[in-house]
């Protein structure tokens, strides 16, 4: 498998443009509200997440690899499942035909 990204690499960009990444999120909150560096980053790298693989992917494919991130996001290592997902979809090796499952009814 060949890496576009690294884990590295993805966090040293994110870190990098923590502000400007995180502005749309943090809109329209009280002057008083302050999160914390953990909340500031997992944010700042879902909206870079989305920002690269609408560079290359179609609008299908990106929302497939994004909810893909979220999902393995809260499990495993969050740059390092970035690093997984953007270079999955650089080779095309997009999910097709996932099915999601209900928890009730």
């Amino acid at each position: 498998m060949i890496c576009f990204y690294t884990a590295e690499r993805i966090k040293a960009d994110v870190e990098a443009n923590v502000e400007r990444l995180f502005a749309p999120w943090a809109l329209g909150r009280s002057e008083n509200w302050k999160p914390d560096p953990a909340t500031k980053s997992l944010i700042a790298l879902g909206y870079w997440v989305d920002e690269e693989l609408a560079r290359f992917c179609s609008d299908e494919d990106r929302r497939t690899q994004i909810q893909a991130y979220n999902r393995l996001s809260r499990t495993y290592d969050i740059y390092e499942i970035a690093a997984d997902i953007l270079n999955a979809a650089r080779q095309g090796n997009i999910e097709k035909n996932r099915r999601g499952h209900r928890r009730w009814g």
